[in-house]
């Protein structure tokens, strides 16, 4: 199923059809360094040195962005058209809607960060952002080398390590411990 749906994806980039873009495209993992905020119409995303996403226990670098979607992961997304920077189209799909440069004349990186987006409008249930980022190598999917370096993906925020856990452990008992001398 998984190798269905990233064949899918990737057969849609390299033709360009936007309308291959669905919610079941989209694979979850832990992302750090690209953020996102959907504040009424205005979408703005951006990329940091460094950023990465970690998927069925691969790291992968993301070397540039070229999808900002949201997605309807509750069971609804309606928008129309706003703007967009240059070379980057409109696309909407089954509990999808946002823009792409599926030509990669002007993908997000880190020196052209933030990209500012518009809807013309947009509601839906659940929303939650998506991204199709190219990586620095070929994605593996259970097991399995994709022969592609693309992705659509989603995530959450990077889970702190133990260690950090830990200091913050540290941190409250010797504020009880504090306390309780008083």
């Amino acid at each position: 199923m998984n190798r269905a749906i990233i064949t899918l994806a990737l057969g849609a980039t390299l033709v360009g059809a936007a309308s291959a873009v669905t919610l079941s495209s989209f694979h979850s993992g832990t992302i750090s360094g690209v953020s996102s905020t959907l504040s009424g119409v205005n979408f703005s995303v951006s990329m940091s040195p460094g950023s990465t996403f970690v998927f069925q226990g691969n790291t992968y670098a993301i070397q540039f962005i070229f999808g900002a979607y949201e997605l309807g992961t509750g069971g609804s997304v309606t928008a129309t058209q706003g703007t967009a920077p240059d070379h980057w189209g409109w696309t909407t799909g089954s509990l999808v809607a946002g823009y792409d440069d599926n030509a990669k004349k002007n993908p997000l990186n880190p020196t052209d960060s933030p990209f500012d987006f518009t809807y013309g409008s947009i509601s839906g249930t659940g929303l939650q952002a998506g991204y199709h980022v190219m990586f620095d190598k070929n994605v593996v999917i259970d097991g399995v080398d994709s022969g592609g370096k693309t992705l659509f993906i989603t995530g959450s925020a990077p889970v702190p390590e133990p260690a950090s856990y830990a200091v913050l452990v540290v941190g409250a008992i010797g504020l009880l411990v504090r306390r309780k001398k008083r």
